[in-house]
């Protein structure tokens, strides 16, 4: 096995990742040690009931799960209704480009996807129905030799970060997940990504967003802001943030990595540790299998 990862996903739905040594570009999202395709729904036990799907393989190569409700492949992207069948609707990238990452939203609007592809450009669905119709977005302020290298989703935003460190928001607003200092409790979507001016200036290297916050690494902090889910945010009092304001970190460390989802923000910091600020993790995986995985990896 060339990789093995653990991503998880606003709703708190876990899925593992597995690349094969034999074909590194194929994902497999399995359980246990299968290499079938399950999604998990949450039960009143607080633990997680898992449940079989068709495999997506047959609609091309899987590229990315964009959600727990999406899977993009090669020709299509895959919308997960009721188990175990998904609806997978075709899609056509116009550009002879080809698609890198992929993320999409998990509920709380309707379902939307973006795409990075091979150049550095990003894509945005305009519709999912029929067909997946895209759209590359017009973006001001940006410097025109700029590529898109990383892309996150909650359950109604985006962010999507660049090569030289900028970041960029879209989707709903409505606990002030564009951290610009404003909201728009009863604003609609926004399919016009914008700068993302609370960390504009600083270096961002990585991005992660839970289902109503967003997370922001730069070279020297951790940047939260949006909803605070008992203490998500990893600011002091707990309360929504409408403006990026760094998690509260000791001297002399630097972070490494950052996860985020359902409620809660993990931070590998440079002495090794990871620290949690927020919820558990309803899932039914013990918390020392996640906290030695993160520990595991860099």
């Amino acid at each position: 096995m060339a990789d093995k990862c653990i991503s998880i996903f606003p709703g708190n739905v876990v899925i593992v990742v597995r690349l094969d040594d034999d074909d590194a570009s194929q994902a497999t999202i399995h359980s246990s040690a299968t290499r079938e395709f399950w999604t998990g729904l949450p039960s009143t036990t607080n633990q997680m009931s898992w449940l079989p799907l068709q495999s997506p393989e047959q609609h091309g190569r899987v590229i990315a799960v964009a959600s727990p409700s999406l899977v993009v492949t090669t020709t299509h992207v895959l919308m997960y209704a009721a188990a175990p069948a998904w609806t997978a609707v075709p899609h056509r990238l116009p550009s002879h480009a080809t698609i890198v990452r992929a993320a999409g939203t998990s509920s709380d609007a309707p379902y939307a996807v973006a795409l990075i592809d091979s150049e550095g450009a990003l894509w945005l669905s305009a519709s999912l129905v029929p067909t997946v119709a895209w759209t590359r977005p017009e973006l001001t302020g940006l410097d025109p030799t700029d590529r898109f290298v990383d892309i996150a989703a909650g359950a109604a935003h985006f962010l999507a970060r660049t090569a030289h460190g900028r970041v960029v928001v879209w989707g709903r607003n409505h606990v002030g997940q564009f951290g610009d200092g404003d909201v728009e409790l009863h604003g609609g979507w926004i399919n016009e990504p914008r700068i993302a001016e609370g960390v504009d200036g600083l270096c961002c290297l990585a991005i992660a967003c839970g289902t109503f916050h967003c997370v922001v690494m730069t070279d020297a902090s951790v940047m939260t802001w949006g909803r605070a889910s008992v203490g998500g945010l990893g600011h002091e009092g707990g309360q929504n943030a409408i403006d990026p304001a760094p998690i509260e970190m000791e001297d002399d460390l630097l972070p490494i990595r950052v996860w985020a989802a359902h409620g809660w923000t993990a931070v590998k910091w440079s002495d090794g540790r990871v620290q949690w600020f927020g919820s558990e993790l309803p899932t039914g995986i013990p918390r020392r299998v996640l906290d030695d995985h993160f520990r595991s990896r860099v």
